[in-house]
């Protein structure tokens, strides 16, 4: 359980030369309402941060259209007398254009077509609000003054409130293999399985299972009652009594994580785009589109005079109303600052601002979200509910995960039991086209695919060598196991590891772009050496065995036969070249790679 001054003790053990922001004694219970800026109006946002467009403008266009077509339908013979006027109308215009001079010089020409075309974008920004309108009107960040009120984020399918049709406790059965709600959807009755699919029983029923009756005998082999899904027969060796129409029955990830999510975007206003975190939030939207009550998207602008705490508590009062009972993603979409791994919170690209990851929390989350983690943490060490995944996902650069000071402080935000996960990236720049599709791989496979969150990263980082060969990345992460003889507890075992590309070409040697030359007196990095492998070469499983030969192309230092280091491990599976070690590395691992500086 996270004790009330865990923030403070992380604060006080996280302080360096490097930390911009002092930190104090503890987190601050948010201010009085007078305090704070004055909530958006009603009238122009929703409770969940999407604008309310159509109670506004009443004289838009799109209105103006639906007002004559209401009055249209009531009255058919003014609108029979509408028409003649209009082709009366088109008719003299017609003729008076017929009457006009052509005789036009180029130039005016080009100049009337530019007017036009000005005109017509204006028309269209104009309209932008209208709620018919396939323009978005974007509005551009001209400032980063402290009076600069929030903006939250569109999303363009706000998460609708509970009610019948989405209930907590109730969600829309649907088929598990083709997500459809089909007109049969049968659960199996395997132990500790639950499978849910979608069942024809009768020709022309749509059904991943074909139940229908036998064409000779009429006799049907299965009915609700004595289902077995297609892995719990495989499973026990026993033929199918039914036929099978889908090619995914036979996939991997059938079970999914249910449990309601509360999704926290934090993004820095100095991007102008937020291609992450629309990424994110529309892959969650999609996969909670049968459950959307579950579901529940909040973001927040990190800008100069944007950190208010008591904004968010709507948004983990919902967490509460579930008691707790729940995952909680924290998003932080920023740029970070190169010597000390922190992460930036306002100004601008030439003059930024920049704080520890844990100032950030306190700044912009607050009590809200000390108190929603306390709870957690408590519900996972003390109950058979769960376990519940507190995570972090930093979209930085890479040095949040590669400087050692940042690095710890990430690690104790993971062995204090304040959070179940922290993702960041471990290389220096990162380039958001090739790493964030696998890093919604990764969110999708925690928090709805329900895998282990290791397992997680190896089948999202792992599996995108595009990916991985832009940039390796950390993971400091908790697994919980049930501890015999006591029902109603959970060890849990804390582990930070860098997943990496082996990439000799690359001047990468088991991901490692830290290596140096081993001549004491040259010490030069691993972009100014060549490495080959040297002797026999091994493939599948073994590769790792495969020798390197390396050559310094400052001192000339020929070095033959190295093998992998110890600590240096392969990935389990196919994946070729993707490596993993502890980190930060210790000091005699860094010597075993040439570092003795």
């Amino acid at each position: 359980m996270i004790s009330p001054g865990h923030f403070a003790q992380y604060a006080q053990r996280s302080t360096s030369d490097h930390v911009q922001v002092p930190v104090p004694p503890s987190l601050p219970a948010p201010a009085s309402a007078s305090s704070q800026a004055p909530p958006l109006s009603p009238l122009t946002t929703s409770q969940y941060g999407t604008p309310i467009l159509g109670q506004t403008a009443a004289s838009s266009p799109s209105q103006s259209r639906a007002t004559s077509s209401a009055q249209s339908a009531t009255s058919a013979p003014a609108q029979h007398s509408n028409r003649i006027h209009t082709l009366a109308t088109a008719t003299s215009r017609s003729q008076s254009l017929e009457q006009a001079p052509v005789a036009e010089s180029g130039d005016s020409q080009r100049q009337r077509r530019k007017a036009a075309v000005k005109g017509e974008l204006q028309r269209k920004n104009a309209n932008a609000k209208s709620l018919n309108s396939p323009y978005k009107m974007l509005t551009p960040i001209l400032s980063d003054g402290e009076t600069d009120a929030d903006t939250k984020m569109d999303v363009e399918y706000p998460v609708p409130p509970s009610d019948e049709l989405n209930n907590m406790k109730n969600p829309l059965l649907h088929c598990m293999y083709c997500q459809d709600v089909g007109t049969y959807i049968w659960k199996c009755i395997g132990k500790d399985c639950g499978v849910l699919a979608c069942v024809a029983k009768a020709k022309g029923d749509h059904g991943c299972i074909d139940a229908t009756p036998d064409e000779l005998t009429k006799v049907v082999n299965v009915d609700a009652s004595t289902f077995y899904c297609p892995q719990c027969h495989r499973a026990n060796g026993k033929p199918l009594p039914y036929k099978i129409h889908g090619y995914s029955v036979r996939q991997e990830f059938t079970f999914r994580n249910y449990f309601p999510l509360l999704s926290v975007f934090l993004s820095w206003s100095g991007f102008g785009r937020e291609y992450a975190t629309d990424i994110i939030q529309r892959t969650l939207q999609e996969h909670f589109s049968h459950v959307p009550s579950r579901l529940r998207l909040a973001s927040r602008k990190l800008k100069a005079g944007n950190n208010r705490p008591s904004s968010m508590t709507p948004d983990f009062e919902w967490l509460e109303s579930i008691n707790y009972e729940g995952n909680l993603l924290i998003f932080i979409d920023t740029h970070s600052d190169t010597a000390t791994g922190n992460l930036v919170v306002s100004g601008n690209a030439a003059n930024s601002n920049s704080v520890p990851v844990h100032e950030l929390l306190r700044n912009y989350l607050g009590i809200n979200l000390q108190t929603a983690l306390q709870h957690i943490g408590k519900i996972n060490s003390t109950s058979d509910a769960g376990p519940f995944i507190r995570g972090i996902v930093v979209s930085s650069c890479g040095s949040t995960g590669r400087v050692s000071e940042s690095v710890d402080r990430l690690k104790r935000l993971v062995e204090m039991n304040i959070f179940d996960f922290v993702f960041s990236f471990a290389g220096v720049s990162t380039v958001d086209s090739l790493v964030v599709p696998a890093l919604s791989r990764f969110v999708e496979n925690v928090f709805v695919y329900d895998m282990g969150i290791w397992a997680a990263l190896e089948g999202s980082f792992g599996e995108d060598k595009r990916a991985l060969n832009n940039t390796p990345v950390m993971l400091s992460y908790a697994e919980y196991r049930k501890v015999d003889g006591k029902p109603k507890t959970r060890e849990r075992v804390v582990d930070t590891r860098v997943l990496a590309y082996s990439n000799f070409k690359d001047a990468r040697p088991w991901g490692l772009d830290i290596y140096q030359c081993s001549n004491p007196s040259c010490g030069t990095r691993a972009h100014n050496m060549v490495f080959h492998a040297d002797g026999k070469q091994f493939f599948g499983r073994k590769w790792l065995q495969t020798s390197m030969k390396t050559k310094c192309l400052k001192c000339g230092d020929m070095r033959r036969n190295i093998r992998a280091p110890s600590w240096v491990h392969q990935c389990d599976g196919e994946n070729l070249g993707r490596v993993w070690y502890q980190w930060p590395l210790s000091n005699s691992q860094r010597m075993d790679i040439g570092i003795t500086r």
